[in-house]
């Protein structure tokens, strides 16, 4: 038999306590860690997106300045394509692990059946879900000392290494490398319910099919689908 295990006061108190941080307002954190899927079961419990809507908005306004200050020489373009990689969803989900925001999510039965504590898009969700509430709650001088730290590491791979998991512009690159080259990326199918919709794209160049991707945002898919074109060049050993 099911048990809605969901977590208690415990858990909230422990998160609080790895962000050293405790929310004047704990409704705002109950809210952040609230999953839409919860909400479809008990309509009285507000879920998290608006405070994700706001926290996407609050991280790229904290990883831009840092950017923009630690790296005076690099232009518009290459601190977006910085940002875009420190913002991803991979990174994302990996800083909610190390915080185990996972395990402090309050989920509908279904979602937790297949695992939803573990879904990267959901801890990445939640991330920026938290993100939002420490900012209406403390500010965004909170924001910087509990979140900056956590960034800091993505910040300096970017510095170091250029910019990872941008595969749209790598495929760019080395397509172009020859001569111009059409590239298209092709909506081909939306699966999944509105707060856990999955996107499909086909990339085609110069109108004939490469790759296709999956992911939770039409952006991710499109990433999806230039990392598999990648992966065919490197496999085939030549361009395509």
């Amino acid at each position: 038999m099911y048990h809605d295990s969901q977590p208690g006061e415990q858990q909230l108190e422990q998160l609080q306590q790895r962000l050293a941080y405790r929310f004047e307002n704990p409704l705002l954190l109950r809210e952040a860690l609230t999953h839409a899927s919860r909400t479809n079961e008990y309509p009285d419990e507000p879920c998290y997106e608006r405070l994700e809507f706001l926290g996407d908005a609050v991280i790229e306004l904290v990883v831009t300045r840092q950017l923009y200050l630690q790296h005076p020489a690099w232009g518009e373009g290459r601190m977006t394509k910085a940002r875009a990689s420190v913002v991803s969803e991979p990174a994302l989900s990996d800083m909610a692990r190390q915080l185990g925001i996972g395990e402090c999510m309050r989920i509908g039965r279904g979602t937790q059946r297949l695992g939803g504590r573990e879904k990267p898009s959901i801890l990445s969700d939640g991330f920026e879900a938290l993100t939002g509430a420490i900012f209406l709650d403390g500010g965004i001088a909170e924001v910087d000392r509990i979140i900056l730290p956590l960034l800091q590491k993505a910040l300096e791979n970017v510095g170091k290494d250029g910019v990872k998991g941008d595969y749209k512009t790598a495929l760019q690159e080395r397509l172009q490398k020859k001569g111009e080259r059409h590239i298209a990326y092709r909506l081909t199918g939306e699966q999944g319910p509105p707060h856990d919709r999955v996107f499909t794209v086909a990339l085609e160049v110069d109108g004939a099919l490469v790759s296709h991707g999956q992911g939770r945002s039409k952006k991710a898919a499109q990433q999806a689908a230039a990392r598999a074109a990648l992966e065919t060049i490197k496999a085939k050993g030549e361009s395509l």
